[in-house]
Order: C-alpha cells, then sequence, then structure tokens
C-alpha cells in the first residue's frame, strides 16, 4: 500500500489512521515530499484519504471565531478528504506533533527509557504532542468571554441605569423624570445594541458548526472541513507568543525579518542571546542572510541540475575557516542555516487519528445541545404551533427523532402532546426537525422535553442516543 505525498500550504500534515477491515493493518509507510524538506506522510489505511491544513492568522481567527479564541488557540484549517468508495471515516484525534522542532523539549540523542508502566487497561500519551481542544471547551470559553467583554459590559450597566432610574421615579418632583428614563430605556438602550453589535452567536454558531469534535464522521466519497483548537500557551512562551500573533509568518520563513527594518530585531535578538552573532547591527544582519546565500550557492555545486545521485548536504563537511571555496560553508553558516531551519514551525506535523466504519448508522447518536427558535415566545408553545428545533451532538445523520415531556410538577403530559418530528437535512453534527404541538393546553415554562434520536443499522439493528432533557424557558 502507497502513501499519496500531500504538501500543504503552511504546516505539514501526517496522517495516521488504523482500520476496522478483516484485512490485518499494513505496517506505516513512508514517502518523501517530492519538492522541499523530505517530510514524510504517514498512512495505516489506504490513500484514499488525505489532509490538507493551514494555519489561520490571528486577524482571521479574529474575526470567524471570536478574539477570545484567536488570543489563546491556533487554528488550523483541515480540509479531510475520503475518497473510499464504502468506507466512512470516523475522526477521533487531532494533535500537533512538533517532536522535530528546535524547541520541541526533546533530544534525538537522549535515549533514556522513560515509558510509563500500564496495564493491559490503560495506553499513555505520547510527548511533543498537543492535542486539539474539543469543540465544547472552545465555545464555552467564548461564551463566558463574552459576557465580560467591554461591549457587554457598556450595554448591561446602560441598563442596569435605566432600571436603577425607573425605580427611583418616586423620588424625583420632576414630571419629565419618568418620561425621561422611559424614553432612555425604551430607545437609548436598544439603539445603542443596535449600533454596537455583538457577534459571538454567529463565531460561537461557526465554532460549532466546524470545530474539532470526538467521532466526527466523514462520509465515503466524500470531503469535510473541519478547524482545530491548540493552546498557544502549550508550546509558546509569552514573547513567542507575541511574535506569533503580529507576524505569523515569522514562524514558517524566520529569515523573512530580514527584509525588513522595523521586524529585524526580532529575530536578531533571539540570535544573539544563543550566541549565533554578536550584536543586533546591520552587519550581523548581513552575515546570516550572506550564510544564506553560501548555503544555498554550495547546495547548487553539490548538486547539479538534473543529476540522479543522491543529494548532498553542503553542511555535511564544513570548514571552520573562511569561506574561500564556493562549494563548501562554514561551521558557523552552517549552524546558522540550521538554526533558521530548525525554528520554523514547518517542522509540525498536524496528526489525525481515527478509524475506517462501514456502517456509521451501527454506532449511537449522542445529543449535546437542543435549540428551539423563538423559544421565549409564548406563542411557540401554545396549541397548534409549530416548532422548529435544531438537534447538535455526533452521528446524528441517519436518525430519527422521539419526543416526550413532563410538566413542571414532573408528571407526563397527557395523551400524545407532539406530533411526530419530522427530519430536515441532517449532518453528523446538526439535525433540524419540526413538530406540532397537539396538545389540549400550551406548554408551560419549566416543562421537561425529552429527544431522543434512534437509528437503524444495515443488519436490522437499532441504536438509541442518551436521551437529552430540554427545559421550556420563561416565556414573555
Amino acid at each position: 500500500m502507497r502513501a499519496k505525498v500531500i504538501p500543504l500550504v503552511l504546516i505539514h500534515a501526517a496522517l495516521s489512521l488504523s482500520s476496522l477491515a478483516q484485512a490485518p493493518a499494513a505496517p506505516p509507510v513512508t514517502s518523501p515530499l517530492t519538492q522541499g524538506a523530505a517530510l514524510p506522510v504517514i498512512s495505516e489505511v489506504s490513500s484514499a484519504v488525505s489532509v490538507d491544513a493551514v494555519l489561520l492568522p490571528y486577524s482571521v481567527a479574529k474575526r470567524a471565531f471570536g478574539k477570545e479564541t484567536a488570543q489563546k488557540y491556533a487554528a488550523v484549517s483541515m480540509t479531510i478528504s475520503n475518497r473510499d468508495p464504502k468506507q466512512s471515516l470516523i475522526i477521533q484525534s487531532a494533535l500537533l506533533d512538533y517532536s522535530h522542532w528546535l524547541f520541541s523539549g526533546t533530544f534525538s540523542g537522549l535515549n533514556a527509557d522513560t515509558t510509563t508502566e500500564i496495564t493491559s487497561s490503560q495506553q499513555t500519551n505520547k510527548k511533543s504532542q498537543v492535542s486539539s481542544a474539543e469543540v465544547r471547551i472552545v465555545r464555552n470559553q467564548l461564551q463566558d468571554a463574552q459576557l465580560w467583554s467591554l461591549r457587554n459590559w457598556v450595554i448591561r450597566s446602560a441598563v442596569a441605569a435605566g432600571t436603577v432610574s425607573a425605580g427611583l421615579s418616586f423620588a424625583s418632583s420632576s414630571a419629565y423624570f419618568a418620561n425621561s428614563v422611559s424614553a432612555y430605556s425604551a430607545d437609548f438602550v436598544p439603539a445603542l445594541s443596535v449600533l454596537w453589535p455583538d457577534n459571538t452567536q454567529a463565531q460561537s454558531d461557526l465554532i460549532s458548526d466546524i470545530g474539532f469534535r470526538t467521532n466526527h464522521v466523514v462520509p465515503a466519497q466524500s470531503a469535510d472541513i473541519v478547524i482545530a483548537f491548540f493552546p498557544i500557551d502549550r508550546f509558546l512562551t509569552s514573547d513567542l507568543k507575541k511574535i506569533y500573533l503580529k507576524e505569523p509568518a515569522a514562524f514558517f520563513n524566520p529569515s523573512e525579518l530580514l527584509l525588513g527594518n522595523k521586524n529585524r530585531a526580532a529575530l536578531l535578538a533571539p540570535l544573539k542571546s544563543v550566541g549565533v552573532i554578536t550584536d543586533t547591527s546591520d552587519a550581523s544582519a548581513n552575515t546570516i542572510t550572506k550564510a544564506i546565500m553560501d548555503y544555498e550557492r554550495a547546495a547548487q555545486i553539490a548538486n547539479p541540475s538534473g543529476s540522479s545521485k543522491p543529494k548532498v548536504d553542503p553542511c555535511a563537511a564544513p570548514v571552520d575557516k573562511p569561506n574561500t571555496d564556493k562549494s563548501k560553508v562554514t561551521d558557523d553558516e552552517c549552524m546558522i542555516v540550521s538554526l533558521l531551519d530548525r525554528i520554523s514551525l514547518n517542522n509540525i506535523h498536524v496528526v489525525i487519528g481515527g478509524i475506517m466504519s462501514i456502517d456509521t448508522n451501527a454506532v449511537p447518536a449522542t445529543i449535546t445541545g437542543v435549540s428551539i427558535d423563538n423559544d421565549t415566545t409564548a406563542a411557540t408553545w401554545a396549541t397548534n404551533a409549530k416548532v422548529s428545533a435544531t438537534l447538535t451532538g455526533t452521528f446524528l445523520s441517519g436518525g430519527s427523532v422521539s419526543l416526550t415531556g413532563v410538566d413542571p410538577t414532573a408528571t407526563p403530559l397527557p395523551g400524545t402532546p407532539f406530533s411526530s418530528p419530522a427530519n430536515g437535512n441532517a449532518t453528523d453534527v446538526s439535525l433540524p426537525v419540526t413538530f406540532t404541538i397537539t396538545a389540549t393546553t400550551a406548554i408551560a415554562p419549566n416543562s421537561k422535553l425529552t429527544f431522543i434520536v434512534t437509528k437503524k443499522a444495515k443488519d436490522g439493528s437499532t441504536t438509541t442516543s442518551v436521551p437529552f432533557i430540554y427545559a421550556v424557558p420563561q416565556t414573555q
């Protein structure tokens, strides 16, 4: 089985999957990139599955997922393609593997056995790997931060001021006080909310739609977008984090910082601190530039165009003396080039873990949330009202929804209070349904509705989800 090479835009992705097919899994195979550094793509299944990944810059992530998310997480957009004609891909994990990065904290020469003792029912994680945060964690963090944003502080303060003023109307002898307070609360505060909109809900919905979640399914002969969120503080210090948020390209090609006077110190200062150069002057910048040019020239001489011989690294046998031979580079020049290469984030891989499954309908659905349109409006819960709801979770595609309920006293609603829910265009993570309230009286606030998703597998067996309880909110 031959793995297909996948060159990526910014991050080289590695695919690591296991199969549920009856045939034994083939050993991992590797194939070098056709151009550039020889970074392998690993596959334990067929070449029908591929991953393309791109790191979203801070400015893009901020607009799409909110400032809180962009500052805390490195957002990596992955296009996962499954060209297998029969099997679905179930994604179970998304990782950043930075073991090849210079500052990974692991050293290839240290081979001490540090294996953790585990039992047959246990498994350990691997060092130098950062797992993506699950979508629910990222979404909840954004929603919590939204409550304390400057915009919402101002809006809540304005609402509080209006409420307090209305309560003090009796203390004013002015005939205009009450009217002024009423105009403030009814006109000014809503206008301020419109003038200064809050986009958090749309950002939260986008995270829910395409954020990484366990057991995400990519159907056969299909592709999907998944955004993985990796905690920046897990692998970057505060100083490096500032550079990453401001100049992410510098982490992929550090030598670009030499091209502009404004950002040159950001590269030269770290090189000075590790002893590569003695100062941050233009002369030191020229030294680095010369090292890069000498290395490239020596590489072209050592590997002439059209040669079928294995490529030669000019630094395999550098000389510690002034560079008079254009086919050689000095030890200092090799160290500079090696450092620039090893600190690049191109050494970091995206790793996707999962399994291949023939029938995902055999996997029980999971409901993580239920959203009902206009659920705080009394008319929504009236008799004969048609209700639109959206279930979110995993493995929802192919499922049918059943709905029961109890009143605020936990007494089952009499008769058949709801029509059979009708499914809309379902996906693996979203299942829209509509139903009609057929109860003789309106559904009271604080009633509990129970949603269950049932699926039927190809072998005729059925699976049901864990019941999800939805509480009817107070209505207006």
